[in-house]
């Protein structure tokens, strides 16, 4: 749904894979990731209501890129360390950050093995 709303891409253009683990945003609203495929011919149209700008990244750069920082959060008494990337493309730099990093990290960790981490001590 999402998907549609903000990037014009139908439900039946995706090919769903799976869902990743639901997170809580710092505003308390529960997100549900979900990982799919769209050929890469499909048009992506940005919902200007609801994004700036849509850029892709390639895979390489999240298992290749150090963050350039790293934002200590609380949520519910856990501390977490939430990455913080540069991505610059065409001319533009994109901070890819927050409740995103978080997704993207676990997409890393179990599609790839990256062992990036969000908790303080342990993985890149």
């Amino acid at each position: 749904r999402e998907c549609h709303e903000e990037i014009g891409v139908h439900p039946e253009q995706v090919e769903l894979l799976g869902p990743l683990s639901q997170v809580i945003s710092l505003h308390g609203i529960r997100v549900s990731p979900f990982v799919g495929l769209v050929e890469p011919e499909i048009e992506l149209k940005p919902n200007l209501d609801e994004l700036d700008s849509i850029f892709k990244v390639p895979v390489s750069f999240f298992l290749n890129e150090e963050p350039v920082r790293r934002d200590r959060m609380t949520y519910k008494g856990l501390a977490f360390s939430v990455p913080s990337y540069d991505y610059h493309h065409q001319g533009e730099r994109y901070e890819i950050w927050g409740l995103s990093a978080v997704v993207l990290v676990e997409l890393m960790n179990i599609a790839f093995d990256a062992n990036i981490t969000i908790f303080d001590g342990e993985g890149k």
